[in-house]
């Protein structure tokens, strides 16, 4: 395995820690009092607001990381069909 792999693989796993233990260990189990819009419905038309007393909020880390996993996967695909197009 060439060594930029391995580099790709280990910030990509490192991110995936990171991710995880920001949505599962450090999140705030009471973060928001109401529901917020989801993707199928993003502003809200036509509901009342559904508010309820607690809603799992992922830690303020969760989102950072999620893009920089992001970022990451799409750099190492334009590298591997970079390579592979040598």
């Amino acid at each position: 395995m060439k060594k930029i792999n391995l580099v790709f693989i280990s910030i990509i796993a490192l991110e995936l820690v990171v991710m995880a233990t920001g949505y599962y260990f450090l999140a705030n189990n009471c973060g928001l009092a109401c529901d917020s819009p989801n993707f199928l419905n993003p502003f809200g038309l036509g509901e009342e607001s559904r508010c309820r007393t607690c809603s799992r909020v992922p830690h303020q880390i969760f989102y950072p990381a999620a893009d920089l996993f992001i970022l990451t996967v799409v750099l190492y695909l334009v590298h591997l069909f970079r390579r592979n197009k040598k």
